[in-house]
């Protein structure tokens, strides 16, 4: 009867705020994510359907308590014009186009691209930064170059054909035993005990943290799941018979499977912790990580994997972690893909996955955002972790690089993210410090810069990490670290003009984020969305401190 009385309230008050939530005639909403305040505030987030067919960007939260909005629904598509659902070009057609475009963002001077196999079209309503539209949603499963092994989500214009946006869905860091792991040392590790004729063995899974277990995947590459069904069913789960794991070298498979498990437990614990959150999909389960894993035939990578879709074989729908093991690029060698924030970063994708729903795109602010939350959290779970194996800092990726005597070589510098500079096509790449208007045009992980030199900045002020300052090689001062601090053409600024920026500490920074994430954070959040998001946040938690976020935020030039 209460379960009656609850569908009939709520059925209720959307039908009471359709004009908030830009309701057109034939949309309707489906409840996939609900948070509860203290106060008995509800956070309900939404998908929203037109004739059938997902609105893609109309998704939508709604604030309400005793069913009574509370404040305006968070969402980015403010419009109720819903286009014609007849379309103009065929799911043949459309297949050709995404096939085509998918070898043409191929580096041909490396190595050819290839395609594996191409999902069968759909039509969608595409509402992300502009007017609706009809277009299609299809699958290409394959080898671009440019993004190594992919499962490439595309939406393409029903009416002219044209390719609007793709992202990879592949994104690219108790019993108690002991790992001897090859980064952390000799660590402790909850695992399972299995009684047989023969005593008893132990498993690496994780049965105080949902069951989650890591499987030894060698000889498997993530190619395999575009075409053979229940691709990876060989992977076995670890077994010991004493319940030691590894030797602290690569070359005891056992010993990254130690690293991997401590990772994921340290991700679990930050979360549970943290944001009293149960497991990474916030249900209380654990996830599958697989170690030794290839991508198509490079070892260089760490990836979270959602892989939900009926375009691929039977039995390959994979929600966790892949590692890699590392190996030699160019002049630099890497150590296994198991660093503690690395694990922490991939796995974050699968709370963004299961809350915002970021669109993880290869260029676009919302794709930014996605990365940016991963470093954040990636971070955050190492600082959590405190482990002196891997110090807590503001680098991403440190402990990767085999050789890093002084410690500050590193994929990405949250504190200044232009430091970072990769060679793409033979031209130097460096990631966004501070928003413009092309930011968003730029791959997801050096777009992510603005993100990440925005929480530095929350959480520290600018304050010039130890090894970064004058006199070192990288000679940073407080105003190398903020976007506004130098002179425009003919203008002057006195040393000391610029007030100081003070943090508000790192519980205080990722307590914000994280609820603008699950709270206020839709699939198509730019950056100044994500600013009015933190804002909200910052709103419920910490009244006194919103001032202290914007000026966070307009040090990076987001206003």
């Amino acid at each position: 009867m209460a379960q009656a009385s609850e569908q009939a309230i709520s059925a209720r008050f959307l039908s009471q705020n359709r004009v908030p939530m830009y309701a057109a005639d034939g949309d309707t909403f489906v409840a996939t994510d609900t948070i509860g305040d203290a106060d008995g505030t509800q956070h309900v987030r939404m998908k929203r359907l037109y004739k059938g067919m997902e609105v893609i960007g109309g998704d939508v939260v709604v604030h309400s308590r005793q069913g009574v909005a509370v404040g305006d629904p968070s969402l980015t598509l403010r419009s109720t014009f819903r286009p014609s659902i007849t379309p103009s070009v065929s799911a043949g057609q459309v297949t050709a186009a995404v096939t085509s475009d998918f070898l043409k963002i191929t580096d041909f001077t490396a190595r050819p691209g290839r395609v594996d196999s191409v999902g069968v079209p759909h039509l969608v309503i595409y509402a992300r930064g502009g007017r609706p539209m009809l277009a299609y949603e299809s699958l290409v499963v394959g080898q671009p170059n440019g993004d190594g092994a992919s499962v490439m989500r595309y939406f393409t214009d029903a009416r002219t054909g044209e390719v609007l946006t793709r992202w990879n869905l592949i994104q690219s860091l108790a019993a108690e035993g002991t790992g001897k792991s090859i980064l952390f040392g000799d660590v402790p590790l909850n695992t399972t005990a299995v009684d047989g004729s023969n005593g008893a063995t132990y498993q690496l899974i994780d049965s105080v943290r949902g069951n989650g277990s890591v499987l030894d995947g060698t000889g498997l590459d993530v190619i395999l799941l575009a075409f053979i069904p229940h691709a990876f069913d060989s992977a076995t789960v670890f077994t010991s018979p004493d319940n030691i794991w590894g030797d602290g070298t690569a070359a005891n498979r056992e010993s990254a499977a130690a690293d991997i498990a401590h990772g994921v437990s340290a991700a679990w614990d930050y979360y549970h912790d943290v944001h009293h959150r149960e497991g990474i999909l916030g249900d209380g389960t654990g996830v599958k990580s697989y170690a030794h894993v290839s991508f198509i035939g490079s070892s260089l990578n760490a990836v979270w994997a959602d892989l939900n879709d009926p375009a691929l074989p039977e039995g390959n729908d994979i929600r966790g972690m892949l590692y890699g093991d590392g190996g030699q690029n160019g002049d630099t060698t890497f150590n296994p893909f198991v660093a503690m924030d690395v694990a922490g970063h991939e796995m974050t994708h699968g709370v963004t996955g299961a809350t915002a729903k970021l669109a993880p795109e290869q260029t676009g602010e919302p794709g930014a955002l996605n990365e940016s939350t991963s470093d954040i959290f990636g971070t955050m779970v190492e600082f959590h972790a405190n482990d002196p194996h891997e110090p807590p800092n503001y680098l991403i990726g440190e402990k990767l690089f085999a050789s890093n005597p002084d410690g500050t070589l590193a994929l990405r510098y949250m504190f200044k993210p232009s430091l970072g500079v990769d060679t793409v096509n033979g031209e130097p790449v460096a990631s966004a410090d501070c928003w413009d208007a092309t930011v968003g045009q730029l791959n997801a992980h050096y777009a992510s810069g603005v993100g990440n030199h925005f929480f530095y900045l929350l959480a520290e002020g600018d304050v010039v990490p130890e090894g970064f300052g004058i006199g070192t090689t990288w000679n940073l001062g407080p105003d190398d670290l903020v976007c506004n601090a130098r002179p425009g053409p003919g203008q002057r600024l006195n040393h000391g003009a610029r007030p100081s920026l003070h943090g508000v500490g790192r519980d205080v920074a990722q307590k914000i984020w994280y609820r603008a994430l699950t709270v206020y954070m839709t699939s198509d959040t730019d950056y100044a969305d994500a600013r009015i998001a933190t804002l909200n946040a910052t709103r419920d938690l910490y009244p006194g401190l919103v001032k202290v976020v914007d000026a966070a935020w307009a040090a990076v030039n987001v206003h």
